[in-house]
């Protein structure tokens, strides 16, 4: 086994955790071990078993953690469950999975030369006979399977250029204070551009000023509003803060829309500023929608950033760290379409677990890694000191600064479909039932579901049917964390035969019965068993 007080000392000797809390470490072992309350998914199931035992220091040999003191008092000991070690050496690593499809030479299926690699996004594009680039080289491709793209080459052919999806990096908030420089003076760049470089940077510095009067910089930002095509109002805050700030400002930014104006207004974040959409009004929106408070700023941004895509992709990534995304084919190519899906699937699962570990180093990566929060706080502190300055304008149509940014936005919705907005969503949940029923019709699930699927449904929950009876003690054990202490006469109904009384289990005594129940469950001795005993 390993002991668990000597591992926490042996993972805070790695400097990247030389600050790591037990209290965090503890939520990490609870989720490997199974103490949260999570859906019936088998990725969520324990990898590990947690001896709550003092041990006697005497484990077997080999045992990773020993101190080889016999008679020492080593604490928590954790135990590998059956598949733990596969799973380990098969789905560990930290290098996000892209779902990339290889491309090799045709001919000879051993040893195949790998000639590089294509984003699925466009493989899914491609057709057999389609010649593409890569490299200096055209290739035709051959065949394509569910792991990789055959290919031969095409001489004297002009391919395709591929591309791949990833993420681009954001401004920093230093080189943001260089363009707010630069654009405030183009002539501050000296030698760094030639002439005609700075002949064009000086046209398109002009051209802004001529269109709202002014040229955003770091100290004196602009929100643009202007009419889009169908009427509706674009409202585009010019900031050269980079994404790290402009992102989570654009999460504060359309709570202050719905705060205001009732409406979701879509906001997307660049490096050089944030696009919201508000519906035709008659008050034409302005700086009033970027007036964000700083206190309490960090905390709410943990809530906002958990709905959105940012959260949901790296829950993916982190995840799959966690060993919540195991491969099942090692060395096989796993789609990445597929991987979002299970990661919406257990995402879904966890999202009401508070303190669940990668829930928590989701949120971190968003807020520590990808925005710069700090940064932020530190703009909006010297918006509310007059430091830096919002000014507002209204075009009758975008300025030539807010023309480029136009460009990312209609890339973020142009392959969209007509997916319902969150606001639609609760409505329909607030409709009137009976009224629905009678334009739609209605069926009484009891004139549907017979007593058999009924009870055989009770068994499956009851772990008394055949297929979901424990086959180990571990399992065992799971069942009573799941069910909740349980008659110790029953217990037996739900294992197979041959399959022993977890010695994890706990004999506690509820309305004069003897149950057994899961260490977690250990309180219900001194609890009222009435509420227990009903269920």
């Amino acid at each position: 086994g390993l002991g668990v007080d000597e591992w926490f000392g042996v993972v805070r000797g790695a400097w990247p955790y030389r600050a790591l809390g037990r209290d965090v470490f503890d939520a990490v072992i609870d989720q490997v071990t199974g103490a949260y309350p999570t859906a019936d998914l088998s990725d969520l199931r324990p990898r590990l078993t947690l001896d709550p035992g003092t041990g006697d220091g005497n484990g077997e040999a080999g045992d990773v953690g020993d101190t080889g003191h016999a008679g020492a008092s080593r604490g928590p000991v954790l135990r590998p469950r059956p598949g733990a070690l596969r799973l380990a050496v098969t789905s560990g690593g930290t290098i996000p999975d892209r779902g990339l499809f290889g491309v090799f030479l045709s001919g000879g299926e051993d040893g195949a030369r790998r000639v590089g690699e294509l984003d699925e996004e466009m493989v899914y594009e491609s057709r057999v006979g389609d010649v593409i680039t890569l490299g200096a080289t055209s290739w035709r491709i051959t065949a394509i399977d569910r792991d990789r793209v055959l290919v031969v080459p095409a001489q004297g052919l002009t391919g395709r250029l591929p591309f791949w999806n990833g993420d681009d990096a954001a401004r920093p908030a230093e080189l943001a204070a260089g363009f707010g420089k630069a654009l405030r003076d183009p002539d501050s760049l000296g030698g760094v551009l030639d002439e005609r470089a700075r002949a064009n940077l000086a046209a398109l510095v002009d051209r802004q000023r001529e269109s709202v009067g002014m040229v955003p910089d770091d100290r004196d930002l602009l929100v643009e509003a202007f009419r889009d095509d169908v009427g509706d109002w674009q409202v585009v805050l010019h900031s050269p803060f980079g994404r790290g700030v402009n992102a989570p400002w654009a999460l504060a930014a359309g709570e202050r829309a719905r705060e205001l104006y009732g409406v979701d207004a879509r906001p997307v974040a660049g490096d050089d500023g944030i696009i919201l959409r508000l519906p035709a009004m008659d008050n034409v929106p302005g700086a009033e929608l970027f007036d964000v408070p700083v206190t309490g700023l960090a905390t709410d941004l943990a809530s906002w950033v958990s709905t959105t895509a940012l959260f949901t992709a790296r829950f993916r990534e982190c995840a799959a760290r966690s060993l919540l995304i195991p491969r099942w084919r090692p060395g096989t190519r796993q789609p990445l379409w597929r991987q979002r899906l299970k990661a919406e699937q257990l995402l879904t699962a966890v999202r009401g677990v508070p303190g669940f570990p990668v829930l928590l180093e989701t949120t971190r990566e968003c807020l520590r890694d990808v925005y710069d929060v700090p940064a932020l706080e530190a703009v909006l502190g010297g918006v509310r000191t007059g430091r830096i300055r919002l000014h507002s304008a209204e075009t009758a149509s975008p300025s030539p600064f807010a023309a480029a940014q136009l460009f990312r936005y209609t890339g973020q919705f142009l392959y969209e479909g007509d997916v319902p907005a969150a606001e639609r969503h609760a409505a329909a949940l607030n409709l009137d039932p009976d009224l629905l029923a009678g334009l739609v019709g209605g069926i009484d699930l009891r004139e549907v579901l017979s007593d058999a699927v009924i009870a055989g449904v009770v068994a499956d929950l009851q772990h008394t049917s055949e297929r979901t009876l424990a086959r180990s003690s571990g399992e065992l054990l799971d069942v009573l964390r799941e069910l909740g202490p349980v008659p110790e006469g029953d217990v037996g109904k739900r294992a197979r035969d041959g399959v022993e009384v977890p010695v994890e289990a706990v004999r506690i005594d509820l309305g004069g019965r003897p149950h057994l129940a899961h260490p977690n469950d250990a309180g219900f001795a001194d609890a009222d068993p009435a509420p227990l005993l009903r269920r």
